[in-house]
């Protein structure tokens, strides 16, 4: 697996690991794990095109999340993570989260096994991402990039 995309366009990446559905990729500053949907309501789309990022700057724990859906921005989404939900708005080609506590999504994550992104008021997902190897990606991050990782034994 190769990334280009959004603003690492000038630069390619290759994983430093791969765990399950999800990557691991380290830069200049910062590391992400990525991964491509396992599912998308338009099926004339590649998944390969579609990406989710949750980013970490080495040090610190907070994460960075992002969606990057073929570069569509037409629609107001909404990202579900087990009971976790999160508003997402658009922006230069990504949609991001409208909350700041990316964390509590992320806790969510761990806890679940997909990310499915709905428009809003849509009981039927857009996108669907696989979670696993996420709790792995996740961990190795931490070692990688040098944060203490929340407490991931206990899923619930």
């Amino acid at each position: 697996m190769c990334l280009t995309t959004g603003s690492l366009a000038d630069e390619s990446f290759d994983p430093i690991a791969e765990f399950d559905e999800w990557a691991l990729f380290q830069g200049e500053g910062a590391c992400w794990v990525t991964s491509n949907p396992i599912f998308i309501s338009k099926q004339e789309e590649a998944v390969e095109n579609y990406y989710m990022f949750v980013s970490f700057f080495f040090g610190s724990a907070e994460p960075e999340i992002s969606y990057y859906l073929n570069g569509s921005g037409e629609d107001d989404l909404v990202a579900y993570a087990g009971e976790e939900v999160s508003d997402l708005f658009f922006h230069e080609g990504t949609y991001y989260p409208h909350s700041e506590d990316d964390i509590t999504f992320l806790m969510g994550m761990l806890k679940s096994d997909r990310v499915s992104i709905h428009q809003v008021g849509s009981d039927v997902p857009e996108v669907k991402f696989s979670l696993d190897g996420f709790r792995e990606a996740y961990n190795e991050a931490a070692r990688v990039c040098e944060f203490n990782s929340f407490d991931t034994d206990n899923k619930v």
